[in-house]
């Protein structure tokens, strides 16, 4: 029997580097709190965290706790969820359910390389109760291309659009989070007055058009500020 303490993992190419797990659930609008914008307000249910500074966050979200839908994702009755982060927390946008349904969630936290110049420690955890944490059978997504794009402070409903690009010639898997506030890490949401997660006028949205030859993305102004996005290309093979 190999002895796990022993087992490393290596790689020519980074992964990502999830630094947070939580998972569990709550009642809409009595374990949420309200966010009052200019447009409308939203119910969120807020996880602390003692990391210093935002990360990336993907989430999985249940009205049941068995039928689970992606983050910013809506189901059948056009209610949606998502989370984004903070310097201090974690918050989940509740979706909007008469009365007092329960709400389940499952948040993974991945660091941000460039978000800042500081690189505090993170304590090791395998967020499990196996001992198989890793397995080599499986296609650990490998990162070609990371960075920090910056959008200059822009006009009220005027685009800025930034292609990067990559030499793959097929559609790769790409992921992009972006500050849709200053100091607020969201993922991707668009949409206008159609996007249920726009509640504020002061509030960015953010789009990813991929090809095979570039990524592209779309940031929409509805403020005159500076902001920033962070994007991941990753490769297609073991």
């Amino acid at each position: 029997m190999i002895d796990i303490a022993s087992a490393m993992f290596s790689s020519q190419h980074d992964i990502d580097k999830i630094v947070r797990i939580f998972s569990g659930s709550f009642l809409h609008s009595t374990d949420t709190t309200t966010r009052t914008g200019n447009a409308f307000n939203i119910e969120v249910f807020p996880i602390a965290h003692d990391l210093g500074r935002p990360v990336a966050c993907e989430m999985q979200w249940s009205a049941d706790g068995v039928n689970w839908i992606d983050n910013g994702s809506q189901d059948s009755n056009f209610q949606g969820s998502l989370a984004y982060s903070t310097s201090t927390h974690i918050y989940i946008i509740s979706p909007f359910f008469v009365g007092t349904p329960r709400v389940y969630y499952r948040v993974w936290c991945s660091w941000i390389n460039d978000y800042d110049s500081s690189n505090p420690l993170i304590e090791v955890s395998t967020y499990s109760d196996t001992p198989l944490v890793f397995d080599s059978r499986l296609n650990i997504q490998k990162i070609y291309d990371q960075d920090v794009l910056s959008f200059s402070a822009g006009t009220f409903g005027s685009p800025q659009n930034i292609e990067v690009a990559h030499d793959f010639g097929y559609t790769p898997n790409a992921k992009v989070w972006f500050e849709a506030f200053t100091g607020e890490v969201w993922p991707l949401n668009s949409g206008g007055a159609s996007n249920q997660f726009l509640f504020d006028y002061s509030q960015d949205e953010c789009e990813l058009r991929i090809s095979d030859n570039n990524i592209e993305v779309r940031y929409k102004r509805f403020s005159n500020a500076i902001r920033r996005a962070w994007y991941k290309i990753y490769y297609d093979e073991n």
